[in-house]
């Protein structure tokens, strides 16, 4: 047989002690014409590969080892050791392996498994020459086989029947009626039930003609066919065998012809003719392959289905994810345009008083003026005119100046309250005081209450400036949904949103640090809620961190600057409690940067993934992330004008960094 299928095989058997050498004896003794060498350890194994191959033993095995038997002879568990090694050369490229071992207990022969080349594993301590031999010359016709690319290499089976189901059925038909006598065929119409689940089978059913399906029946009722016209030609067979009731009801789908035999007469029938124990196996294999195969399809279909659904669930549940957080968006701006109309009439109504208001300043000014300039005494008018200019126009001043005003204007009256009342009057100029004490008719009383009237004036414009600025940062916010307007100014949006928030940020500093902007395109009102949120956000955390862990060093309500410019602008004195920084920069070109930090606590790690979700908010808490709009709101708005927004955050601190285009895109304007 050999000769015919190979010749000069080549093989090998690694493995030292008594058993590797039974193995090579049997090999010597059964395998004539069989190049075969023993070696000790894989490393000789391969080393040897080139002396031991012959050269001329055809063109489909040149330079190949057709089979190794490897034989894990000593304590070890793992056969990893000595086959690894051969993974990876050429020599082993087709080399049918077969594994023998001393102990019951086997391992490390994953990677063989995994390319179909571990073709027997055996038990040493049982080794029976013959079928060992017949097993390595199936090996080598197998790897004759595999060197031809078509080719398609079968063993014949014990189940291995080359007949169809129908000739099978009637071979085992002849048999039983050659044990019991003929038998009578029955005709079972459509809809026939021949098992019923849940009940003993006694009787078995032959198909000569027909189709069955196994139907499960479910809790509800509803009837579900299992396995159609599938079941094999045996009906009962499975339940027979195992001694047990249906599992399913087998009903008829097509009219019937069959033959019915007791679970007696059938083994009665066995007994009498052992060969239809053969034929009734393949049946039953063939059957059970038809139904694992419907199974296996079923499970690969329920499989797709189930990541279908799992799909069709995520597309699900992120549309209900965006309904909500449009709906939120929705309601925080009926809410946003509540608010706006509200800011909008309280701003109207601010307006008027307070031009008002700075007109009469200005009036009064001009008024004490006129009136100063009446006056007989030219020389008194011009002291207390000077006086009146300092007190509106001269700039307030640190402790530390006061005092030292104090102390020049003390060497000049000779008296600390004077000097006291002066500076607080409002008179900055010692000259101005060495003038007045050098005229007798001129008191310094008057002087005092010229430059009382100067400051009162100066807080009077000041503060109705102030009222005037609150207005206008108002009507901005009260435009939530307005046009985009041209040639924004970002700084003031900024300014805008810190002046609306002074309330909020009391005890906190403000660092503004605005670097040359391009003027940018966007909407005034929904980009002050953007800054609002954040600094609401930062001043909270800050508050609460304070509150948790109180300084004692004091300090004084937040200098904000409002110069703008390249040049940094810091605050003179740091909050009480912490520090909010507010950067402007461009990133790249066509882009403008909004950097706000805190020193607060940070986001909690737990918080930090939900702090952009709809309605998300902690504030019932003890920590106060979130405000009404929402950072998801915040992001929407900024995402609305093409623009990005991201959160960096620390126990040092949070950062939050918008990026916006100069341009919006003219579809969305």
């Amino acid at each position: 047989m050999l000769s015919e299928e190979l010749q000069a095989p080549c093989g090998m058997v690694i493995g030292e002690g008594p058993y590797p050498s039974r193995v090579m004896e049997i090999l010597e003794q059964g395998l004539s014409g069989c190049l075969v060498t023993q070696f000790g350890t894989t490393a000789e194994a391969v080393e040897a590969t080139k002396d031991i191959i012959p050269t001329g033993s055809g063109e489909d095995t040149t330079g190949q080892v057709h089979f190794v038997v490897v034989v894990v002879s000593d304590d070890s568990e793992s056969a990893d050791e000595m086959l690894r090694p051969l993974r990876d050369i050429s020599a082993f490229e087709n080399t049918r392996f077969m594994v023998m071992s001393t102990r019951l207990q086997l391992s490390g022969v994953e990677w063989l498994a995994d390319v179909g080349r571990l073709d027997w594993v055996g038990y040493a301590g049982d080794l029976d020459p013959e079928a060992f031999i017949e097993n390595v010359e199936a090996q080598l016709v197998r790897f004759k086989e595999h060197q031809k690319p078509d080719s398609t290499f079968s063993v014949s089976s014990l189940f291995d029947q080359p007949y169809a189901d129908g000739v099978v059925i009637g071979m085992v038909l002849d048999q039983i009626e050659q044990s019991l006598g003929p038998q009578p065929r029955i005709t079972l119409p459509k809809g026939t039930r021949l098992t019923n689940k849940g009940e003993w089978v006694e009787e078995v059913t032959i198909i000569i003609r027909g189709r069955v399906a196994l139907i499960h029946e479910s809790r509800g009722g509803e009837e579900i066919v299992m396995h159609e016209e599938s079941t094999g030609r045996i009906i009962g067979l499975l339940a027979v065998s195992e001694g047990r009731r249906a599992l399913l009801n087998a009903v008829t789908t097509t009219q019937v012809t069959g033959v019915r035999l007791t679970v007696e007469q059938l083994n009665s029938a066995i007994q009498g003719h052992p060969d239809i124990t053969l034929l009734v196996a393949t049946l039953f294999i063939r059957s059970l392959d038809r139904r694992l195969r419907r199974a296996e399809a079923l499970h690969i279909q329920n499989a797709e289905l189930s990541d279908q659904l799992d799909a069709e669930r995520a597309q699900l549940e992120n549309a209900l994810s965006n309904l909500e957080e449009a709906r939120t968006e929705l309601s925080a701006q009926e809410r946003l345009a509540s608010l706006g109309a509200l800011s909008a009439g309280v701003a109207h109504e601010l307006n008027n008083p307070m031009a008002a208001i700075r007109r009469i300043s200005e009036y009064l000014s001009e008024d004490v003026s006129n009136l100063l300039a009446s006056s007989p005494d030219q020389k008194w008018a011009r002291f207390a005119q000077q006086a009146l200019t300092d007190g509106m126009e001269q700039p307030s001043l640190s402790t530390k100046e006061e005092r030292a005003l104090r102390r020049e204007l003390t060497k000049i009256t000779k008296d600390p309250a004077v000097s006291q009342r002066l500076a607080l009057a409002g008179i900055r100029d010692p000259k101005l005081v060495k003038q007045l004490r050098k005229h007798s008719g001129i008191s310094l009383e008057g002087a005092e209450q010229a430059a009382s009237i100067g400051v009162q004036l100066r807080n009077l414009r000041s503060a109705s400036t102030r009222i005037t600025d609150l207005v206008s940062s108002l009507r901005s916010y009260a435009r939530p949904d307005g046009t985009v307007t041209a040639n924004m100014d970002l700084h003031q949006n900024l300014d805008d949103a810190i002046r609306l928030l002074s309330h909020k940020v009391d005890g906190v500093a403000i660092e503004r640090n605005f670097r040359k902007l391009p003027s940018i395109e966007g909407h005034e009102g929904q980009l002050a809620q953007v800054w609002t949120n954040i600094i609401s956000n930062a001043a909270e955390a800050i508050t609460e961190a304070a509150e948790k862990e109180p300084l004692t060093s004091t300090g004084s309500l937040p200098r904000v600057s409002t110069a703008t410019g390249s040049v940094p602008v810091i605050v003179e004195k740091p909050g009480p409690n912490g520090t909010i920084q507010i950067n402007t920069s461009v990133p790249r070109p066509g882009w403008v940067r909004v950097e706000i930090a805190d020193d607060g606590p940070g986001i909690p790690e737990h918080i930090l993934p939900h702090v952009f979700e709809p309605r998300f908010t902690t504030k019932s808490g003890q920590v106060r992330f979130g405000m009404g709009i929402g950072l998801g709101v915040a992001r929407s708005i900024v995402g609305k004008h093409h623009g990005t927004m991201r959160i960096c955050t620390s126990p040092e601190g949070t950062q939050v960094v918008v990026d916006l285009p100069q341009t919006t895109p003219k579809e969305d304007q």
